[in-house]
């Protein structure tokens, strides 16, 4: 066997079984473990040498684990002296003095390989230390590296590293351990984006330091926020149980605000009544108009000559009554789902109709106007404000287009409004944030009503429950899931969200 390898210091040598003194082989080979120590460390900064030594060692059925391990060498210089194998220079090559090992003892090394041996004397070599960043570019809570190259550190070297933000100061404080190579993981959180008029991203500056050098990364890590997005047409259906409606708005988002924008077509419509008669009950056939003339109920009769208001035949509470809801067209009233009836009488202008619809208006605002923000659930950041848009709803009337129609409808007795219909009779004004609730996707919380399938969730004290008074975060759940959408596709991302 004749292996070649080279030293540290450019000498050339051959790993070999032939007797000492045979030819080929220079004097003052060596067969002991002392001189095989000695030797073996001309290769511990040789890595080819010992890839090739690693590989001689397995064929002669010797452990090769870490050569670059000071005690692991001298136990193997000793396995190899101990085998018959020797490091030799081939003959007229000329040796360059390797460093001696101080206060070796021959017997004892030859005796117990495992022994350890003092430390070998070694010049101190240059370090160098450089770092960077990967990628370069990043979202909160994505991962990256703080990578450090290295030369001549010990293996085991602790690391250290900072990312810091100007104006904003440090956010990120890295450790490990590594030789010459180092990877200091860090999740990206802190980098907080609040106010107006924000940057698409910040900077990062990193730092490494190992083995009493320090580096900077020559480029900073970017990172990004969500781009701002303008506001753009949303629907989604809801159903429950006998119920079904589409919410309807506009999405989008500016600086740390996600922006609801909704514009309800706002229409004037008067409330219609109609029964149908018995002939045994009634004298009569057929169906007619009815409306309440002060206590008195009354049927548009059409028999008479000329038609006019008279007199029910019953209590009204003995009829089966029919709501229509009608609209002006022309100087017509005509039945909104039913365009063949037509009232028979012009309906009187709906009083405090302008009032009524600011108060509308200024109710959904506070009741759903920045009250809740939305959350990316991955984001690990200390800081509140980080990965946060605060929900600005911002709902306005208009005479002509709109996300959504509602009607103001006027009728003679209090009635029970709808996502649709919002009686001008009804009292409390907490009707239009829970209307507009429905508007945004927001199920009834009330017995009876349109309860949400998934949770059957009643509770009475809600704004979607019977007294109209405290909105939840889960109200929301279906503009979430909107933003989600939104958001994910701006980024590349599969961020998940929360409203808080």
């Amino acid at each position: 066997m004749a292996t070649l390898i080279q030293d540290r210091y450019g000498n050339t040598y051959q790993l070999s079984d032939a007797p000492r003194g045979a030819a080929g082989a220079a004097d003052g080979a060596f067969v002991d473990a002392q001189s095989a120590a000695q030797f073996l460390h001309r290769f511990v900064d040789a890595p080819e040498a010992m890839e090739t030594l690693r590989r001689v060692l397995l064929d002669e059925g010797l452990p090769s684990d870490r050569l670059d391990d000071d005690a692991v060498v001298r136990r193997l210089a000793g396995q190899l002296a101990a085998r018959g194998l020797r490091l030799v220079r081939p003959s007229g090559d000329e040796d360059i003095e390797a460093p001696s090992v101080k206060g070796a003892d021959p017997a004892a090394a030859a005796e117990d390989p495992g022994a350890e041996d003092a430390e070998e004397e070694r010049p101190e070599k240059k370090k160098t230390l450089t770092a960077r960043w990967s990628p370069l570019e990043a979202y909160c809570a994505d991962q990256v590296n703080l990578l450090g190259t290295a030369t001549n550190m010990d293996p085991g070297t602790a690391a250290t590293g900072q990312g810091a933000v100007a104006k904003q100061g440090n956010v990120a404080s890295l450790k490990g351990t590594g030789h010459n190579s180092f990877t200091l993981q860090w999740r990206v959180k802190d980098v907080v984006f609040s106010g107006k008029s924000l940057p698409p991203n910040k900077q990062v500056q990193g730092k490494l330091s190992a083995g009493g050098l320090t580096a900077t990364a020559p480029q900073p890590l970017s990172v990004k926020r969500v781009p701002d997005r303008a506001a753009a047409p949303i629907s989604f259906a809801r159903a429950a149980g006998k119920y079904s409606w589409t919410a309807a708005f506009r999405l989008g988002v500016k600086d740390d605000v996600l922006q609801v924008d909704q514009t309800l077509q706002i229409t004037p419509a008067w409330l219609g009544k109609w029964v149908s008669f018995d002939k045994d009950e009634d004298g009569r056939e057929g169906w007619g108009f009815v409306k309440k003339d002060a206590a008195t109920w009354m049927f548009w009769d059409t028999a008479a000559s000329p038609p006019a208001w008279t007199a029910l035949p019953r209590g009204i509470s003995e009829n089966t009554v029919n709501n229509l809801i009608f609209i002006k067209q022309g100087a017509e009233y005509v039945a909104r789902d039913q365009a063949t009836f037509k009232w028979p009488e012009a309906f009187a202008a709906p009083a405090g109709y302008a009032e009524k619809k600011a108060a509308w208006l200024a109710n959904i605002h506070q009741v759903w106007d920045d009250k809740f923000s939305l959350k990316h659930k991955e984001c690990v950041s200390g800081a509140a404000a980080c990965c946060s848009w605060r929900i600005r709803v911002k709902v306005q009337w208009s005479d002509g287009a709109g996300d959504k129609q509602v009607y103001a409808v006027s009728a003679q007795e209090w009635e029970r409004s709808n996502a649709k219909d919002w009686y001008l009779t009804e009292h409390r004004v907490g009707v239009a944030a829970h209307e507009c609730g429905h508007l945004l996707g927001a199920y009834d919380e009330y017995e009876g009503g349109a309860v949400d399938p998934a949770t059957n969730k009643i509770e009475d004290a809600s704004v979607m429950g019977s007294d109209l008074a405290t909105p939840h975060a889960r109200h929301l759940d279906g503009l979430r899931d909107e933003a989600k959408k939104l958001i994910n596709a701006a980024i590349g991302r599969s961020w998940t969200f929360e409203v808080k």
